[in-house]
């Protein structure tokens, strides 16, 4: 039930994402988004009630954060750019490729099962970027790519649950989040309205809580 809570809010994020990439750069929104997630999880971290921000993963953190972070990129110019129910459905291709993070890297094992429900959920996947069976839009893999990475960022949150508290998981992928795509931004800044500003908000809110929802899930 956290899982889906927390994809309800990655689709409430999406339609946000929708709405102020009319106007504002990849690079813009995906920025916001860290930075409205490092603000608000700074807010909880520093309550005195909270464990401290100490790990003694920082490589783990690391991993989640550019993996996550590419994967970000990924999905919200596919948002941008294809119509939003295909593209949400190509964000959660993130599962089919997760066994098999999981085999190469935690060394999961899973029955005959896994690779039968793999296969069916391929042949969706291939529905999903050739409908008509012709051609492949370029964006469609550019969110399928995003798939896999999440799924690396995920496995690895399954990792970092053995050790660390969901605040303190999202807190660093928010913190790496920002401080790398603050550098697209000498070249890509754009000054937002108001009315901009509301939305990347919202779309900040909606994303901070399906990564805490999601964290505890995959806990």
């Amino acid at each position: 039930m956290l899982i889906v809570a927390a994809e309800f809010m990655f689709a409430l994020m999406g339609a946000s994402i929708r709405q102020v990439s009319a106007e504002l750069n990849n690079g813009m929104v995906v920025f916001a988004r860290n930075l409205v997630g490092l603000l608000l999880l700074s807010s909880v971290a520093a309550h005195p009630g909270h464990r401290d921000l100490r790990t003694r993963v920082p490589h783990l953190h690391l991993i989640r954060g550019t993996a996550g972070l590419a994967a970000m990129y990924c999905f919200f110019y596919a948002i941008a750019h294809m119509p939003l129910a295909n593209a949400m459905l190509l964000k959660l291709s993130a599962p089919l490729f997760m066994p098999l993070v999981a085999l190469l890297w935690l060394g999961e094992r899973f029955t005959w099962h896994v690779p039968a429900a793999l296969a069916v959920g391929f042949a969706g996947v291939g529905i999903i970027l050739t409908p008509d069976f012709e051609t492949m839009a370029p964006v469609a893999m550019i969110a399928l790519l995003g798939g896999a990475l999440a799924a690396v960022a995920k496995v690895t949150v399954r990792k970092l649950s053995a050790t660390e508290p969901a605040a303190r998981t999202v807190f660093y992928f928010s913190a790496i989040g920002t401080l790398i795509s603050v550098f697209p931004l000498l070249w890509l800044w754009q000054t937002p309205t108001p009315n901009q500003l509301l939305w990347l908000l919202l779309l900040g809110l909606f994303a901070t809580a399906g990564q805490m929802l999601l964290t505890r899930g995959m806990a």
